[in-house]
């Protein structure tokens, strides 16, 4: 470390001890107001005079109170910051605000908290507030290598706490500097802005009424010009802005805010794909802050978003896609009125939680409908990424990806079963990398995911009519480690019917043309026999010997039939490969006489030869811990096999 960047250091770490006092004596100073005695202090008992627990006895009525908008002459009106119950059952009350008065504190200090409140007053002057804007609003350390800025929370916390300890009595001097930074071209100076205001805003919370009215009034008067002057180095710190703004905030407490953003209009296909990128990321923040506050404007948008997904800009459809799953996700709440109920429900009902009801899939099915006329209608590379279908396609496969990644991952099996096939030959076209990435990478994360139980039979079937119907042998070969760890992760659900499917195309695949799927086959095979099928291990093993001792190679001129001879031998040798894997760290009585009969084949052309020793390398390397005992299973003939395949034969022998 230099020695101009630790004296930087020691001021920054100072400055943040400074700031996490001032809250400590600030919350020491709440209690001491807000506690009637002295016993409510000690136990902290004390808490704010406009708050008021709210019995939920109708949820219906209360989920229509919170619809009931607050236009500051509603005195019946109680605001919910924190909503923690309502998902799947509902408490008995829930902590809620009356509205602060239109004039007067709420909050009265007590007079022994006076002489520190009047030492703090007699720093803050305007010569201070200069002062901490102009050092708020320079570059960062880390500034030189950073390409965005991100608000600094401590930051946003100090300001906050000193507005909600000194209220508007410092709010014009601050004001004027926020009016000149959040315009700034500087994005420094943007960001000291945006904490100015968001510590502003955040700490209004009880305010008088018309105090507040006119902070509201000041901002609300510049959020159209400061939303369009937001450039692509500044939205992380609006999104973070937003953030600080909505979570955990009764919407009607910044209705200003909250009817600003929901009146954006979209255009889909305007010239500026950032324009509108920043207008659904704004959108997509409001509704993932508020939830189920703004419930019923959600279907709206859902509705919105898939009319234009086909939109040309790759970076909108990204954010349709995120937007689109966080919507849904606020749709999602089973809502049951007390846990006993949902306990008794689970033993009658369905679907208790509501992850098999799929509101949404008529919309789904249109597309589908579709999309063997949009892939004919594909346009050629380099366009390919313009056409329709990869427009669609991709859309909905980021979605699938991201809910597949979120809480209600299994909710979106009832949207995926009909668009497995399409997945399946979307993973087949070469001309889109990404329609194929993420058509692959969609495929394995479905198959971590547990499915509804009715859902099983059907995901296994298509992952086996995928494997043995497609001509593609890439197909193949992504679909065989889906197939295996759907198959390990839902192995308790699977009939003994689908457990033999798997069984015969894992068998079927040993034959296949490419060496990679053979392979992969023989893996996969290994670890189904390792986990469920060991009482097949005597027949296979019999098959597979008889296969490869009546196996003849031939001669090389023959290539047709030498060719099917090597794969026909290789497939043998690969099984029984797989039933040594299948028990890594013992040996089994049947071991020794699998690695005496591919001692024989040990000399074989290439990949025959390749695989045996591959075999006897993984064998020998997990029993070398353990080659004390388990040489003892081995005869002569047999040890002097496993020694020939893992070393080679002597040319001098």
């Amino acid at each position: 470390m230099s020695s101009t960047e630790q004296p930087n250091l020691v001021e920054s770490k100072s400055r943040t001890a400074f700031q996490a006092e001032i809250r400590q004596k600030r919350l020491r100073k709440l209690m001491r107001s807000f506690s009637k005695d002295p016993q409510q202090l000690w136990f902290s008992q004390w808490q704010n005079p406009l708050r008021q627990d709210i019995p939920i006895n109708d949820p219906n009525k209360y989920l229509q109170d919170l619809e009931r908008p607050f236009t500051g002459d509603s005195s019946n009106i109680l605001f919910v910051d924190k909503e923690q119950q309502g998902f799947l059952t509902w408490s008995n009350t829930v902590k809620a605000y009356r509205p602060p008065p239109r004039t007067g504190s709420v909050l009265v200090w007590s007079s022994d908290t006076q002489p520190s409140l009047q030492a703090i007053r007699s720093v803050i002057n305007q010569q201070w507030i200069q002062k901490f804007i102009i050092l708020i609003s320079q570059e960062g350390s880390k500034a030189a290598t950073a390409s965005s800025v991100d608000l600094r929370l401590e930051n946003v916390i100090f300001l906050k706490t000193l507005f909600k300890t000194f209220e508007a009595e410092y709010l014009e001097s601050f004001l004027n500097h926020v009016d000149v930074l959040i315009l700034s071209d500087d994005k420094y100076q943007q960001r000291a802005g945006f904490e100015v205001l968001a510590g502003a805003l955040r700490g209004s919370k009880h305010w008088p009424l018309d105090t507040q009215a006119k902070l509201w009034e000041w901002f609300t008067a510049r959020l159209p010009r400061l939303f369009e002057h937001i450039k692509p180095d500044a939205v992380v710190m609006w999104d973070a802005f937003l953030n600080v703004q909505l979570v955990e905030r009764d919407p009607r407490r910044m209705q200003p805010l909250v009817d600003f953003i929901l009146s954006q209009k979209i255009d889909f296909n305007a010239d500026s794909a950032f324009t509108v990128t920043k207008c659904l990321t704004t959108i997509g923040i409001l509704a993932d802050g508020l939830g189920t506050r703004i419930e019923s404007q959600v279907s709206r948008m859902i509705d919105l978003y898939f009319d234009n997904i086909q939109t040309p800009y790759a970076e909108v459809r990204a954010q349709i896609a995120v937007n689109l799953g966080v919507l849904m996700a606020i749709q999602w709440h089973p809502r049951w009125r007390t846990a006993g109920e949902l306990v008794a429900a689970c033993g009658t009902n369905d679907d208790p939680l509501q992850i098999r009801k799929a509101q949404h899939l008529p919309r789904i099915q249109s597309f589908i409908a579709n999309f063997d006329q949009w892939r004919q209608e594909r346009l050629p590379p380099p366009r390919v990424s313009q056409s329709t279908y990869d427009r669609v396609g991709l859309t909905l496969l980021q979605w699938v990806w991201g809910t597949a990644h979120s809480a209600r991952a299994s909710s979106v099996f009832p949207y995926v079963m009909p668009l497995l096939p399409e997945i399946f030959k979307m993973a087949e076209l070469n001309d889109s990398s990404e329609l194929q990435l993420y058509s692959s990478a969609v495929l394995i994360v479905l198959s971590t995911i547990s499915p509804p139980h009715e859902y099983v039979e059907p995901i296994i079937d298509n992952l086996i009519g995928a494997v043995k119907s497609s001509p593609s042998w890439r197909i193949r070969l992504s679909v065989l480690p889906v197939l295996q760890v759907f198959y390990f992760r839902n192995l308790l659900n699977l009939p003994d019917t689908s457990v033999q499917r798997v069984m015969d195309v894992l068998l079927e695949c040993l034959r296949d043309e490419n060496v990679e799927v053979r392979e992969t086959a023989a893996k996969t095979l290994s670890g189904v026999i390792r986990c469920s099928q060991r009482q097949s291990i005597p027949l296979l093993k019999d098959r597979f010997t008889r296969l490869a001792r009546r196996t003849k190679l031939g001669k090389r001129s023959e290539k047709e039939q030498f060719a099917t001879a090597i794969r026909t031998l290789h497939s043998a040798v690969l099984g029984l490969c797989a039933l040594l894997d299948a028990y890594p760290y013992s040996v089994e009585p049947w071991a020794p006489e699998i690695i005496e009969t591919l001692a024989r084949y040990s000399t074989d052309p290439v990949p025959i030869s390749t695989s045996i020793r591959k075999c006897a390398a993984r064998f020998k390397q997990t029993h070398q811990d353990t080659w004390a005992m388990d040489q003892l299973a081995f005869n002569e003939d047999q040890a002097q096999a496993l020694s020939t395949i893992v070393s080679g034969t002597s040319y001098y022998a």
